[in-house]
């Protein structure tokens, strides 16, 4: 699947961007974090702003900052060239307005890049080491059989993993403090967390998440389905598994199941229709309603999953 929509946390950086007022409240201007509205209206010209700016980063770096295999990474300064190897990273750099900072990416069509790179490829790193970058962000796909050969190489290589909504969101605050976005990243985190319950209700309602039916497939502990079940305030039918697990046709036939979903790739609305109105045929005493959601890749973070816990959550209240 290629095309792919624009989430709901985007969408709400690109009002930002645009000086649309938003789910923020007042219009921000397009300067840094600590440029207040004050300071901004006081300066009569691009130049008398810039120095601001300048100002403002020369007091965040240098930066010693460590990623999530605890390796440090001293920057002197902002980055400017950098090569994402996820998704994720370009949907994080996008809702921080640092996008314009990516020289190499995979394939995206979230915004075009210099460089699109190829996973495949055997001279992958050197692609990357030719391009001389000041960071390269790599995460827990199959970048990461990369991870060791980008750091003997010498680059300035920066690792984020998450397992679920609560790790994106701290990846995405730690991609703002890499950025020098601190106030930016940390107000798109508590936005996103506005939605999330804290935890299962006193009568929480029961789902179930078929990600393949032959064999039947689901997802439990330690998974971004099992963080988006809880984050909806929901109850997991296989919350006591662990990771990706086959489960026999008995579980779904014994539980009371309030929200049975089945997870497709396909973004055509037209095969997701054809799939929903197969399962409005199925009878089923236990099974009070069935949803068919469209994830790329679940088990690959991505801000897509804020816009499906407001789908579920809204498919729990009817």
């Amino acid at each position: 699947m290629k095309a792919k929509k624009f989430t709901a946390v985007l969408l709400s950086a690109l009002l930002l961007l645009t000086g649309c007022t938003t789910i923020f409240g007042e219009k921000e201007e397009r300067t840094y974090e600590k440029i207040t509205k004050e300071e901004a209206m006081g300066k009569t010209n691009e130049k008398e702003l810039e120095e601001v700016v300048e100002q403002e980063e020369e007091a965040h770096y240098p930066l010693e900052i460590k990623d999530d295999q605890e390796n440090s990474l001293h920057m002197d300064k902002k980055p400017t060239r950098i090569v994402t190897l996820s998704e994720f990273f370009n949907e994080a750099l996008m809702a921080l307005d640092e996008e314009s900072r990516i020289v190499a990416s995979p394939e995206t069509e979230l915004f075009s890049v210099e460089n699109s790179l190829d996973f495949h490829s055997q001279t992958l790193v050197e692609d990357i080491k030719a391009l001389n970058p000041d960071l390269v962000l790599v995460g827990q796909g199959e970048e990461k059989e990369k991870l060791e050969e980008l750091k003997e190489e010498g680059l300035p290589v920066f690792y984020l993993e998450s397992e679920s909504l609560e790790g994106m969101l701290e990846d995405l605050e730690t991609l703002g403090n890499l950025m020098n976005r601190t106030e930016r990243g940390t107000r798109l985190v508590e936005d996103y967390k506005g939605l999330m319950a804290s935890g299962e209700g006193e009568n929480p309602k029961k789902i179930f998440v078929a990600l393949d039916e032959n064999p039947l497939l689901s997802a439990g502990e330690g998974t971004f389905v099992d963080s988006l079940i809880t984050a909806a305030g929901a109850k997991n039918v296989v919350e006591k598994q662990k990771g990706y697990v086959e489960v026999g046709e008995g579980i779904v036939a014994r539980e009371e199941i309030d929200l049975y979903v089945f997870v497709t790739d396909s973004e055509n609305q037209e095969e997701v229709e054809e799939l929903m109105q197969e399962y409005e045929k199925v009878e089923s005493s236990n099974i009070k309603q069935f949803y068919v959601m469209e994830i790329e890749n679940y088990q690959m973070p991505s801000f897509v999953y804020f816009d499906r816990l407001e789908e579920i959550q809204r498919l729990l209240m009817d």
